[in-house]
């Protein structure tokens, strides 16, 4: 299983009412394979800096770069693997979901068990 961040490219119109558009992969990172036959949901933060993967038993943030740059400010040439900027684990159970506080320095994750944890992690 793969994490993959594609950006979208625009082109020459085919016909007048919509553009074309494609894709280009620009960041990748492998992720766990637990929890088979589950949809992982994974979410990018507010100022879309970081993002948060379920992984196994907890959640990655991961980042285009070491330094959290926005996207724009690192875009690769060829495709480049995301930055694991950290891990946390709390979880009995596979982890499904993912999701930062619109607001605060906070994001939740929840497990196949359904139990919800809080996280506001200090870099």
């Amino acid at each position: 299983m793969w994490t993959c961040v594609y950006e979208f490219q625009e082109g020459a119109p085919v016909r007048p009412v919509s553009p074309r558009c494609s894709l280009r992969l620009t960041h990748c990172i492998e992720e766990a394979n637990v929890g088979r036959g589950y949809i992982k949901e994974l979410c990018f933060s507010p100022d879309g800096r970081m993002i948060s993967s379920p992984h196994g038993f907890g959640i990655r943030l991961l980042g285009f770069d070491a330094r959290c740059s926005e996207l724009v400010d690192c875009l690769p040439k060829e495709a480049s693997p995301l930055q694991e900027i950290r891990s946390l684990y709390s979880h009995n159970d596979v982890v499904l979901t993912t999701k930062f506080s619109p607001t605060h320095c906070q994001i939740a994750s929840g497990c196949l068990s359904g139990r919800v944890s809080l996280y506001q992690p200090k870099f």
